[in-house]
């Protein structure tokens, strides 16, 4: 099954990557509003969701993360 093993999983830095996202966000008038409430308000499970559909056993390309 094609994924991710746990420690590089474990490697990235995710509140980094939601704090690089919320600074692309800011040019983006038309997605942003809706965007900027889902990782700022949401990022836990974002994260926890992402973070799950990485691992090998789990990854579903046709399922979506929001």
């Amino acid at each position: 099954m094609p994924g991710l093993d746990r420690k590089t999983i474990a490697s990235i830095n995710f509140d980094k990557a939601v704090e690089r996202i919320l600074a692309d966000v800011g040019s983006d008038f038309i997605y942003a509003p809706y965007l900027n409430f889902v990782y700022q308000f949401a990022r836990k499970e974002l994260i926890a969701d992402v973070n799950q559909s990485l691992l090998p056993a789990l990854l579903n390309f046709s399922s979506q993360l929001l």
